[in-house]
């Protein structure tokens, strides 16, 4: 197959993160980090019980420090980035 016109490139994505542990009890050794590819960001559901024992299910999205392997929460990237992100369910 040839492509005759090429589709519109999604907008260029990077996120800064500091390596903190937060949203996964700390302990994070505080390095500088760039996110720029979705193989980088890591996602799984978690469920949780609210005060009315009523079951919740969660996104949560994280990287996961190269230096320390510990996981930081962050927000919700663009759908791009989604569509390919890992999913883990060690979280």
């Amino acid at each position: 197959m040839k492509v005759i016109i090429h589709g519109p490139k999604p907008a260029a994505w990077q996120l800064d993160v500091v390596c903190t542990g937060v949203g996964y009890g700390g302990g994070g050794c505080r390095a500088l980090l760039r996110v720029e590819e979705a193989k980088d960001v890591h996602f799984h559901r978690v469920s949780v019980y609210n005060d009315n024992d009523d079951l919740n299910r969660r996104e949560q999205w994280f990287v996961r420090c190269p230096d320390c392997a510990v996981q930081t929460r962050i927000a919700k990237p663009p759908k791009h980035i989604q569509e390919f992100a890992v999913v883990t369910d060690d979280a």
